[in-house]
């Protein structure tokens, strides 16, 4: 059952669906041929607001740094940002994320990193995965109050400070590296 035609207005490459105003009840509107009625309708729409970046996948830490920098304006930022996707990259450090203060969760696995830092203005991080980098030690963790989840499995660390590991943290991997050997820890066979 139809309630009428429904027209479609194109503004800037953003397709609005706007139902007819007035009309018949139910049966559908005959086509006009006057462009007055669609240049009304397309300026009483008014421009959508752009949608908040809320994840990013699969983008290298230049695409950070050119979305971060400071324009006449002052500092841009992605605080929407929650969800970001680095790894892959052959990132040979943590990139510095100050721009994106409301991250949650950060992929960093795969790259090249040998040390954890820059990471202490991300407040609300939850989920971090560093597994498969160049890691010797955990570090620098202990002021992420709210992470529940690390991952630094297949990496070099042959220590691990508790110490350093915040106390939020409900999980954490840290097979395939030298702390987890039997005779680290204790275990004799």
């Amino acid at each position: 059952m139809e309630k009428g035609p429904v027209k479609k207005v194109v503004v800037k490459q953003v397709t609005v669906v706007k139902k007819p105003v007035g009309g018949s009840s139910g049966s559908p509107a005959k086509s006009s041929t006057s462009s007055a009625p669609k240049q009304a309708a397309a300026s009483s729409i008014a421009k959508p607001a752009p949608k908040p970046v809320k994840y990013v996948c699969h983008v290298n830490s230049k695409w950070i740094s050119d979305h971060c920098l400071t324009d006449s304006a002052g500092p841009r930022t992605l605080d929407t940002l929650e969800e970001l996707h680095l790894d892959r990259q052959k990132l040979p450090v943590v990139p510095q994320l100050d721009c994106c203060r409301n991250i949650t969760n950060l992929y960093l696995q795969h790259n090249d990193i040998t040390r954890i830092e820059h990471l202490d203005v991300l407040v609300n991080l939850s989920f971090l995965a560093l597994f498969s980098n160049r890691l010797a030690k955990v570090e620098n963790l202990k002021s992420l109050t709210k992470l529940k989840y690390l991952d630094v499995s297949d990496n070099s660390i042959s220590d691990l400070n508790v110490d350093e590991l915040p106390k939020s943290l409900s999980f954490i991997n840290v097979d395939n590296n030298p702390c987890t050997d039997l005779e680290a820890f204790g275990v004799r066979r």
